[in-house]
Order: C-alpha cells, then sequence, then structure tokens
C-alpha cells in the first residue's frame, strides 16, 4: 500500500443530546487503486487503525531511507519533507526555524520557535499523517528525524 488518509470526527445534533462518529479511510495501492472504508462497515475505526498499522509498519523504513538518502518525501500535493525542513504550498518551515506542532480542529498547525503558525494543513488531505506526526516528534525532541 502506498498510504492511508484517515478522517474520523464526532458529530452532534440536538444540541449534543445525539451524539455519533463518522469514520472515513482512503487506502490508495502503488498502482493508483483506492478502497474506501467508512461507518457501512461493522468496526470501521478499528479497521482503520489496524490498517494504519500495517501501512505504517511497511512505509515507514521506506520514508526513513529515503529521506536520510537526501530525498524529499510528499504526504501529499501540498505537504513534503526533506532534510532541510518541510513545505507546504509555497510556504517553507527549516527545521532549525521548527518550534514544533499542535493538531486542533481538524488542522495539523506547524510552528515556528516564536510559537507563531507558519504552516496550517487540514489532516484530511495529508498521506500517511501518522507517519509525519513522528518524524515532527522526532524532529522536536531529538533535532534528527532521519538517522
Amino acid at each position: 500500500m502506498a498510504g492511508i488518509r484517515l478522517r474520523a470526527e464526532r458529530l452532534a445534533y440536538f444540541g449534543g443530546v445525539i451524539r455519533r462518529d463518522r469514520y472515513r479511510f482512503v487506502v490508495t495501492s502503488w498502482q493508483g487503486d483506492r478502497f474506501v472504508i467508512t461507518n457501512l462497515y461493522r468496526r470501521a475505526a478499528e479497521l482503520g487503525t489496524r490498517l494504519t498499522e500495517q501501512v505504517n509498519r511497511v512505509l515507514q523504513p521506506v520514508i526513513s531511507r529515503r529521506l536520510a538518502a537526501g530525498e524529499t518525501v510528499h504526504f501529499s500535493e501540498q505537504v513534503a519533507v526533506n532534510q532541510n525542513g518541510i513545505s507546504s504550498g509555497g510556504s517553507v518551515l527549516r527545521w532549525d526555524d521548527f518550534g514544533g506542532y499542535k493538531l486542533s480542529s481538524g488542522r495539523l498547525l506547524l510552528m515556528d520557535k516564536g510559537g507563531n503558525v507558519a504552516i496550517a494543513e487540514q489532516l484530511w488531505d495529508i498521506d500517511n499523517v501518522t507517519l509525519l506526526l513522528e518524524i515532527l516528534k522526532a524532529r522536536n525532541h531529538k533535532g534528527d528525524a532521519f538517522s
């Protein structure tokens, strides 16, 4: 599998009296084939979690090798990571200026060292977001996610 996009939302109706979780997972193969898992499947959340774990197990070493070799890894049409930093659209946040990240309202917020939002992306628009978050955590704690 080439990647997985995750979307999970908690919906509330009638002032929060009725709540339900909605899931949508899009799995893409290396050949470009896609299949979608939604709440129509029984235990969709559990299935999505297991699929993500398995996809990550395969992709994590590939992504690590590519980054260590100096390649750029794309997590969406907009988001890419390389040894210099992370980019989204026309914005680039160098690792030297990276101050951490936050998840808020379904968005990934990348902060500079001053605590300002340098890049904001919808989580749903990012492939393999859990692998991207692992890279960001490693950069934030150790300073080097590629070794």
